[in-house]
């Protein structure tokens, strides 16, 4: 299976939208797209390489549901 690969051009700097990516994601990320929905409580994703996407929801309910593959120390 290959990975998925979404590029867009921002008019921010990368440090600045690499971490409004990972650290407020639970500000943007749509419910739906998630296995709590509307009881979501947290979905995060741990910035490093083997780094887990994880989603917390009722009851303390955890789904990893992805790990982070590659990442560019580089760029935040």
């Amino acid at each position: 299976m290959n990975g998925i690969i979404k590029k867009l051009n921002l008019d921010v700097p990368i440090n600045h939208a690499f971490n409004q990516f990972i650290n407020e994601l639970n500000a943007w990320w749509p419910k739906e797209y998630s296995w709590s929905q509307e009881k979501l409580v947290e979905i995060k994703i741990e910035p490093e390489k083997e780094g887990l996407c994880t989603e917390i929801g009722p009851h303390n309910f955890r789904c990893d549901w992805g790990r982070v593959t590659q990442i560019d120390d580089n760029k935040h």
